[in-house]
């Protein structure tokens, strides 16, 4: 698949790449990269040959955030009609968050506004050490609504009301101290291997434990009072290890051996 601002790099392994293409605008974000992301993940996710995203930007930058020529044409239209065109993007964030697949950002250069969005709706997120991090909205007069729930979950109030608060500028290693990068690379080399570690994990692991893993972090995270109701768990453990996966992964466990979905058995 190829268009004007996304591009869709698949490898037989069964891992995905969606690679945001607007280099010379720094990856910003307009309405066709915004309908191609969330069209890729979507596609992506429902495809049982994929076994992991991960998303990357092309160029110096992952992503600069909005396309601010595209924020600025609201001249003459209501509030209404504004937000039927920001739900557009709120259905892209929706898309990554919501796939069942293991979703990683890979990030570099700098990783701005709409551009922390991404990362925040991404599983797994390893980032240059140098790449620069800040939500800079209210330096526009503006707020991060949108992505807000998704940097609360990852990060909580008291880091997210210091990146909002200020448009604080922030390293890798400041990002990963805040809970939004997991892992920071000191180059480019490092980076990429660290990305292919975690590849080789997602191809390590069954992909509907990983499904039914995230819709239960999803479940809890909506309804934490679900984590005191010990019957649920009790269903949910018990459905896990009656299915084949949970079957086949023990008998491999036991017989020395890679289970099916092992990517060395592919």
């Amino acid at each position: 698949m190829r268009d004007q601002s996304v591009r869709i790099e698949r490898a037989a392994s069964g891992i995905a790449t969606v690679v945001l293409d607007r280099p010379a605008a720094r990856n910003a974000m307009n309405p066709e990269l915004i309908g191609a992301v969330t069209g890729a993940f979507k596609s992506l996710s429902g495809d049982a040959a994929v076994r992991g995203i991960v998303i990357a930007g092309a160029g110096p930058v992952f992503c600069a955030g909005a396309d601010l020529n595209w924020m600025r044409e609201v001249s003459g239209q209501t509030e209404t009609e504004i937000a039927a065109d920001a739900r557009r993007l709120q259905e892209m964030y929706r898309a990554i968050a919501g796939s069942l697949k293991p979703t990683l950002a890979r990030v570099h250069g700098a990783a701005f506004a709409g551009g922390l969005g991404i990362v925040a709706a991404c599983d797994i997120v390893v980032a240059h050490v140098s790449t620069r991090f800040c939500l800079s909205e209210v330096r526009l007069g503006i707020l991060p609504a949108i992505i807000a729930p998704f940097l609360l979950s990852k990060i909580g109030a008291s880091w997210f009301r210091y990146l909002a608060l200020t448009a604080a500028t922030v390293d890798g290693q400041l990002a990963r101290t805040m809970g939004l990068v997991h892992e920071i690379a000191a180059d480019d080399s490092e980076l990429d291997a660290r990305v292919e570690a975690h590849a080789e994990l997602m191809l390590g692991a069954a992909p509907g434990a990983v499904a039914h893993c995230k819709e239960m972090i999803d479940d809890l995270m909506a309804h934490p009072e679900q984590a005191l109701l010990s019957d649920e768990m009790l269903r949910l453990n018990a459905h896990a290890r009656a299915s084949a996966e949970g079957q086949e992964g023990i008998a491999a466990f036991l017989e020395r051996r890679k289970p099916r979905w092992s990517a060395t058995n592919r």
